[in-house]
């Protein structure tokens, strides 16, 4: 006798076909649980009380982390944590084939949860209010939990992190989406994360340093650098905001994109068949062109970036651990245009060594400026001066966010939007494709085809077809 599978069963959820809806109000409120004034007067407070200072020690002075005595790596005591690592990189295009660099290695999946549960008719979302090594000065908002996989081997214990069991066991809330994502590719090799918004209906406990916002806030917020790169990659999750990409489909047709969601797919697929790299571990010690000091381990010619050791601490902790510290501030842009109304993405397949699949979507131009100022003869991206040298009336979007403070050493990034105009070159080469709003949200949330820098941008994009940016400068 067969078996029937119950409609609400886990094989087959009860869909929520409101969901779009109250997602649209969230990121439509400008209040929920608190004003915009109360949620400044707790930040301002909690930033108070958070305060931390940090300083660059000798790689001598870390606490429990060494250098391999055979390999050179440089890992902690205990093994739960990252390590640095070398890798040598052979790519079959570009202009580089060949390049030795140290990465960052940290194994298993990390998971960054968002908890929501709707308020007097709106979803808010569950927030914390932390400080990272990397970026002592800012106190940045963090999604409910950050968790590595160390601490999901906790989370059956007596003690797991702080509403963990909301996203694992049988205990956990309503998934409304998971997926995993990348990291930073250029320098971290393979990093993966779980993103995902849960939501709850039962009592959630008040513990200290998290606040409840609207998607709507956290959107506003945007505008400045409290937001860190885990919260922004889960902001990126949200459709488009209606008057951001038309609804309904048609087979495989987006409403009034340039290019079928299938070739979408096709010219990504292609890009990452011919632009495979080949990516070997190697001893840290034996990675070419580097240089390792009591200080640092950088490039002979300092150009890209170093690993050094950080030190600090404050009321709550202190800590010790190498980070990466990159070469001047990056820059994430887009150039967009309107086709019949409908947004569009110029975006770029873009090559990162330590990626799983080495190709994603990324931005038009993704580079650290400042390289190019060091070495002159070094080809420049293409469309690097049209976006850095756009007229003022064609810049929508113009912020510098921070990276992941737990890896990186005031890793500041400028994420750029502008309006394409008649300079923008008609025909541009085979890694460059248009990508409607809606289209490029539905790849965001299949996992592992967008880059993070992409990801920021998406969101930030998202947030300016509802003014709320504007509004919050």
């Amino acid at each position: 006798m067969g078996t029937t599978v119950a409609p609400h069963s886990l094989l087959h959820p009860r869909q929520d076909r409101d969901l779009p809806a109250r997602l649209a109000k969230s990121c439509a409120a400008h209040r929920g649980v608190h004003t915009m004034d109360e949620y400044k007067s707790w930040y301002l407070e909690r930033r108070r009380l958070l305060r931390i200072e940090t300083q660059r020690i000798p790689f001598t002075a870390l606490d429990g982390w060494s250098f391999a005595k055979d390999t050179g790596n440089l890992g902690h005591d205990s093994g739960g944590r990252y390590s640095i690592e070398g890798m040598r990189i052979l790519a079959w295009t570009g202009p580089i084939c060949e390049w030795y660099q140290p990465i960052v290695n940290q194994p298993g999946v990390s998971l960054y949860g968002l908890i929501v549960k709707e308020r007097q008719g709106v979803l808010p979302c569950l927030v914390r209010g932390a400080t990272e090594p990397g970026h002592p000065e800012v106190l940045e908002l963090f999604p409910t939990v950050a968790a590595t996989r160390a601490d999901y081997a906790r989370a059956h214990k007596s003690t797991p992190a702080t509403y963990l069991d909301h996203f694992v066991g049988p205990d956990r809330g309503r998934v409304v989406v998971d997926v995993l994502q990348s990291a930073a590719g250029q320098w971290c090799y393979r990093m993966s994360q779980r993103n995902m918004i849960v939501e709850v209906t039962g009592d959630v406990p008040s513990h200290d340093g998290f606040v409840w916002l609207t998607f709507g806030q956290l959107q506003a917020l945007l505008a400045g650098k409290m937001l860190s790169a885990g919260l922004r990659s889960l902001l990126s999750l949200l459709p488009p905001t209606p008057s951001g990409a038309k609804r309904g489909r048609s087979g495989d047709a987006t409403p009034g994109a340039l290019l079928p969601d299938s070739a979408v797919v096709s010219w990504l697929t292609e890009q990452r068949s011919y632009r495979e790299v080949e990516v070997m571990p190697v001893p840290l010690n034996q990675v070419v062109g580097w240089h390792a000091t009591g200080m640092e381990i950088a490039r002979a010619d300092g150009r890209y970036f170093s690993v050094i050791g950080v030190a600090g601490g404050g009321e709550h902790a202190e800590f010790s651990q190498p980070m990466i510290e990159l070469r001047g501030v990056g820059l994430a842009a887009w150039v967009v245009k309107d086709f019949g109304g409908v947004p569009h993405v110029l975006a770029r397949a873009g090559m990162e060594s330590g990626l799983r699949d080495s190709v994603e979507i990324g931005p038009t131009v993704y580079c650290q400026p400042k390289e190019f100022e060091r070495d002159t003869s070094a080809a420049m991206p293409l469309l690097l001066d049209y976006v850095q040298d756009a007229d003022e009336s064609r810049v929508r979007y113009n912020v510098v966010h921070t990276g992941d403070g737990g890896v990186f050493f005031h890793a500041d990034c400028r994420y750029l939007i502008v309006e394409a105009d008649d300079k923008l070159p008609a025909e541009l080469p085979p890694d460059f494709a248009w990508i409607a709003l809606g289209q490029l949200s539905d790849l965001i949330r299949q996992g592992n085809r967008v880059t993070l820098p992409a990801r920021t941008l998406y969101a930030c994009l998202n947030s300016l077809h509802l003014g709320l940016a504007e509004e919050s400068r």
